[in-house]
C-alpha cells in the first residue's frame, strides 16, 4: 500500500477516533498492545527475536485490528511525496506496521532512496537505490548538506528551458534537489529541511524549521499545524493551529 503522508494522517485520526469510542476495557487493551508494539519495534533490528509479550499483544489485539482496517491484505506500507511526521510513524509502529519511506523527484524518475525490510531506520528515507549515486553539497559542521542525485534515472533537462536546466543540473549531470539532509555511517538518509525554508536569524544563525515544527506537534498532540517564524529577526516565534 502506498500513500502520501496526509493519507496516513487521516487513517491515524480515524483509528484514534474509533478507539476513543470503545469501552473502557477494550480501550485499555488496545492502548497496552500498541505501547508494547511501539517499544518492541523501536528497538527491534532484523536479527532480533520478537519477545513473548510482543507476540502476545500482536496475536491477541493488533492482528484483529489490522484485519478490521483491511491491512491484513497488505504486504508492505510506503509513504512518499512529502515528509511524514514522527508521530504518524510511531502510531503505525504501535499497530506493528512499518511505514517505509521513498524519496526522490520527478526529475529522478521517482525514488532515488528507498527504505524496506532490510534497510529500515526510524524517520529515515532508507538507502540509495542500487545503480544510483548521491552526494551532499556544502556540508556544514553537523554533516547536513544539499542532497544531489546522479544516475541514468536522472533527467537530461527541461525542454526549451535552458536557464531552469542549468539551475537544476551541474556540468557533470548532478541533480540538485533543494533538500537538506544528512547520511549516517551506515548510509541511511535523513531529510532535515529545504534550503529555501532555512531561517537565518538577525544574529546569523541558520535554523531548519521542519525539525522544530515536528517536535512541537509531537509534544502537543492538540496542534494540527505549526509554522516557525524568525527570518532576519532577533528571536523565533511560532504560529499554531
Amino acid at each position: 500500500h502506498m500513500g502520501v503522508p496526509r493519507v496516513w494522517e487521516k487513517i491515524m485520526e480515524k483509528i484514534k477516533e474509533g478507539i476513543s469510542r470503545c469501552g473502557y476495557m477494550k480501550r485499555k487493551l488496545v492502548t497496552w498492545a500498541m505501547s508494547v508494539s511501539l517499544e518492541a519495534n523501536q528497538r527491534l533490528t532484523k536479527d532480533d527475536e520478537k519477545s513473548f509479550l510482543f507476540t502476545l499483544a500482536d496475536s491477541l489485539v493488533l492482528q484483529k485490528l489490522r484485519a478490521e482496517l483491511g491491512f491484513s491484505n497488505c504486504v508492505k506500507f510506503f509513504s512518499g511525496a512529502a515528509p511524514i511526521g514522527s508521530e504518524t510513524l510511531q502510531f503505525f509502529l504501535g499497530l506493528n506496521i512499518r511505514l517505509y519511506e521513498a524519496y526522490g523527484m520527478s526529475e529522478s524518475s521517482g525514488p532515488h532512496f528507498m527504505s524496506g525490510p532490510k534497510a529500515y531506520r526510524f524517520s529515515s528515507c532508507g538507502k540509495v537505490v542500487p545503480g544510483c549515486r548521491y552526494k551532499l553539497l556544502n556540508v556544514d559542521s553537523d554533516g547536513i548538506g544539499e542532497v544531489c542525485f546522479w544516475g541514468r534515472n536522472v533527467f537530461m533537462g527541461f525542454l526549451n528551458l535552458e536557464d531552469k536546466t542549468k539551475e537544476a543540473l551541474d556540468e557533470d549531470g548532478w541533480l540538485r534537489s533543494g533538500d537538506l539532509g544528512r547520511v549516517d555511517e551506515d548510509g541511511y538518509l535523513y531529510i532535515t529541511g529545504r534550503i529555501k525554508e532555512l531561517i537565518i536569524t538577525a544574529g546569523g544563525e541558520n535554523v531548519p524549521p521542519l525539525l522544530i515544527e515536528d517536535a512541537v506537534k509531537q509534544e502537543l498532540p492538540i496542534i494540527s499545524n505549526a509554522m516557525l517564524i524568525g527570518d532576519k529577526r532577533k528571536f523565533l516565534s511560532m504560529l499554531l493551529t
